[in-house]
């Protein structure tokens, strides 16, 4: 019975390290785009280990990318029920609810990511993902909780933070549009997203006042949100900073150069920056306002808004720079042992 014991054992073992290595030789064609040598692979990972919860996954993978959305599906869900490893239950859930999308059914998609998110709550990626899916869905009130839930589990994922400012635009949450808006051009390194952002930001600055002849200005404030008193007052007090000079130019005019761009955008933000921080936390706060609080406290509102402004004129971002060098090290210090809490 002792020498049966071993050799099962030894046989499990043996089973285990030829499960890796096929799963690790699957993933390598994976990634070059050879599909069917991977899954290939995977499928002989399966025979020594039928139960295994990532290779069921991989295939699954393997063959959404394929293009098989039939077959993807029925291993994704096989990896679902299969799993008792928790470090798979994001991929997984994220992998289910993208096949469900892909096939356009959203109801069964989010039913994915919430039974996903149930296991691994500190996920980001698993809220992003069911955000996404109700965005494509029209369903902008919860695609905006999806993302709030995101939000509060990283600071560092840029399209959380690009796409929430979509959907709050669509709800009409003007402080949230500019929070989190300006708050996504500090963390992006996409440059569409990067100009996207800045012409919706600048666009909706632009919008709130109208000079109809050289002397009648008219406001043209937004229609009422959900939340009006709260967005109604933010967006009143900003449309007033656009009465505010530079020089003998009035920040309303049309502006003909990415400098006059710049210096609008970044006059703007100040004030935004401000208004955020000055909101009472009991009428108002999310996850960046202690970041924009902070940034008022230590006298960084400057700092963070020339550095947002860069990818509008970098001539801009460079003359302040070239005064305030200390301020921007302050600035990126701050802002990673503060309130990032990440070493450098």
């Amino acid at each position: 019975m002792k020498n049966v014991f071993l050799f099962l054992i030894s046989f499990m073992a043996f089973s285990f390290a030829g499960v890796n290595e096929l799963v690790q030789e699957g993933t390598e064609f994976h990634d070059k785009g050879k599909y069917d040598y991977a899954i290939a692979k995977y499928k002989e990972a399966e025979k020594l280990d039928p139960k295994s919860a990532l290779v069921k996954y991989e295939l699954g993978y393997s063959y959404y990318a394929k293009g098989d959305v039939k077959q993807a599906l029925q291993f994704a869900k096989e990896a679902e029920r299969l799993n008792q490893d928790p470090r798979l239950v994001e991929s997984i859930a994220s992998m289910v609810g993208t096949i469900y999308d892909a096939m356009k059914m959203p109801d069964s998609s989010l039913e994915a990511y919430k039974a996903g998110f149930a296991k691994a709550p500190h996920s980001y990626n698993i809220p992003f993902n069911a955000g996404v899916t109700c965005m494509g869905a029209k369903r902008d009130v919860e695609a905006a909780e999806w993302f709030v839930k995101a939000t509060r589990n990283t600071k560092l994922h840029p399209s959380t933070y690009y796409y929430l400012t979509f959907v709050s635009e669509n709800l009409g949450n003007w402080t949230d549009v500019f929070s989190y808006g300006m708050y996504s051009l500090l963390l992006t390194q996409k440059k569409d997203q990067m100009q996207n952002m800045l012409r919706i930001l600048y666009q909706n600055s632009k919008g709130l006042v109208t000079v109809r002849a050289k002397d009648t200005i008219t406001m043209n404030l937004p229609k009422k949100s959900k939340k009006a008193d709260l967005h109604d007052a933010f967006i009143l007090a900003y449309a007033l900073a656009n009465m505010d000079s530079l020089g003998n130019r009035k920040f309303y005019e049309k502006d003909t150069t990415s400098e006059q761009i710049a210096e609008y955008l970044a006059h703007m933000f100040k004030d935004a920056v401000e208004l955020i921080a000055g909101f009472d936390e009991s009428h108002y706060s999310n996850v960046l306002t202690p970041f924009y609080k902070g940034l008022v406290k230590e006298n960084l509102v400057d700092a963070f808004v020339y550095t947002i402004v860069e990818n509008a004129d970098r001539s801009v971002y460079a003359k302040w720079r070239l005064i305030h060098a200390n301020d921007s090290k302050r600035f990126y210090d701050w802002i990673h042992a503060e309130f990032l809490k990440v070493k450098k």
